[in-house]
């Protein structure tokens, strides 16, 4: 059920134990003997190099959002929080009455199962999954803080709809019939602004809907569009790629995936939002007023908002006509007949003297998608000759891309290079890395 990095954090944090245990055991075993004292000082340096590699490249966060965590509990309660996307879950004290504690697995469900909402129902928040023992009941309700989008001009007016399941969830997972739930008894759900606080008595998975009514008409939605990181000489399809997604918090880390596969967001996260019943969005890209092609528009249906999703859509432009250094294209995204929101995304042609792309940038960039591993990232970092240390700026500029990490430290890394000697120099690189493959696709064998 876990995750690798909930086991990579944990490993990480058991190695670097290790090293500080191996380290003060060897000071006592040769503190007296000086004849191996040499001996001492090596493997504090070598120590010394692990932890801080492990802690740095604890710090590159190659899975950005932190699905699931696991907590031990027992008689005295406990939190469990998933920080990307600001859900928790409390568990109070004498909730688990156990002799033991137990283990307690906490999950975000960002996915849309079919739950077959009525054209009365708006999806607003991710839903939750909570898994323990079979034989585990709780004796005290327990808590979940779900974070929502939905505009609301009266809290107490707004109703809530619980879709429920027990075992792990799936998208195809036995729903039961829905519970409308209220601000009293169990399950009840109280609706704050931007968040909810949802009571039940037993561990399972749950999405919840909103009633839609005269107080609860519309949600907050976010536009985030991506562009190639190496844009085509040719400016012919130029691609742009345009996420919808509810605007609550986490959604923008899933969608910053996108960074990847090599592309790059190219405008920041824009509010659209949803006011008008059975009215759809439409998304369009234009230069000035002129509308980019014969595949320049999308539009997602009032329904599938309303049901909930994320919505990727792609644009293929043709910019070939466009000879401008630096063009900008206007994507307008917004319900029919509403004001639109006008997101204004650069593409920056980046040009050598000759007029041409760069051919070694582009193998950078290639370099970038393919030493994307922890192992391979510092494999490479030493046949930079760089210190554990040396990486930390890129990590701390670049927190949710291991693309980025890497494209940063070799770019930098070039500036040393010279035009006669920088492709020779890569390849002795790569290789010194382990990337032998990689070389002579690039270079030849």
């Amino acid at each position: 059920m876990r995750n690798n990095s909930f086991h990579e954090k944990d490993t990480s944090e058991c190695i670097a134990l290790w090293c500080s245990i191996t380290y003060v055991k060897l000071a006592s075993m040769l503190k007296y003997n000086y004849a191996f004292y040499w001996l001492l000082i090596v493997c504090r340096q070598i120590l010394l190099e692990m932890y801080l590699m492990i802690f740095i490249l604890d710090e590159v966060n190659f899975k950005p959002n932190k699905m699931e965590c696991c907590k031990r509990v027992g008689v005295e309660g406990d939190k469990l929080q998933l920080d990307t996307f600001g859900i928790e879950l409390e568990i109070p004290p004498g909730a688990i009455d156990s002799e033991a504690p137990r283990d307690i697995y906490l999950r975000v469900l960002t996915d849309t199962p079919n739950l077959g909402i009525s054209k009365e129902e708006m999806s607003v928040c991710f839903g939750v999954q909570c898994l323990a023992p079979h034989d585990l009941v709780l004796k005290l309700p327990v808590t979940y803080t779900i974070p929502h989008c939905a505009v609301i001009t009266r809290y107490s007016s707004v109703e809530a709809v619980l879709y429920t399941g027990e075992g792990e969830y799936s998208p195809d997972a036995e729903v039961k019939e829905p519970i409308p739930l209220t601000q009293s008894g169990i399950p009840n759900c109280n609706i704050e602004r931007d968040l909810l606080r949802l009571q039940m008595n037993h561990f399972c998975w749950a999405f919840i809907r909103f009633k839609l009514n005269v107080f609860f008409g519309g949600k907050r939605m976010c536009c985030l569009p991506f562009a190639q990181q190496q844009l085509p000489e040719e400016r012919t399809p130029v691609i742009l790629r345009a996420y919808l997604y509810d605007g609550v918090k986490g959604s923008k880390e899933i969608a910053s995936q996108e960074e990847e596969i090599g592309f790059a967001h190219i405008h920041p996260e824009a509010e659209v939002l949803i006011k008008v019943a059975e009215v759809d969005v439409k998304m369009t890209c234009f230069i000035k007023d002129d509308p980019i092609g014969n595949h320049a528009a999308h539009t997602v249906t009032y329904d599938e908002l309303r049901i909930g999703r994320r919505w990727t859509k792609s644009f293929n432009l043709d910019l070939s006509s466009q000879l401008d250094k630096r063009i900008v294209v206007t994507l307008k995204v917004g319900q029919t007949g509403q004001s639109l929101v006008e997101l204004l995304c650069m593409f920056n042609f980046a040009m050598n003297s000759s007029g041409k792309l760069d051919d070694f940038e582009k193998k950078l960039t290639t370099v970038a998608r393919n030493v994307a591993t922890r192992v391979d990232i510092d494999n490479l970092r030493k046949a930079l000759r760089l210190q554990p240390g040396d990486v930390q700026h890129y990590v701390n500029d670049n927190p949710n891309s291991s693309y980025m990490v890497t494209l940063s430290m070799i770019q930098d890394w070039r500036k040393k290079q010279t035009k006669a000697t920088e492709c020779g120099a890569l390849k002795d690189v790569l290789e010194k890395a382990g990337q032998i493959h990689l070389a002579n696709e690039l270079f030849g064998t």
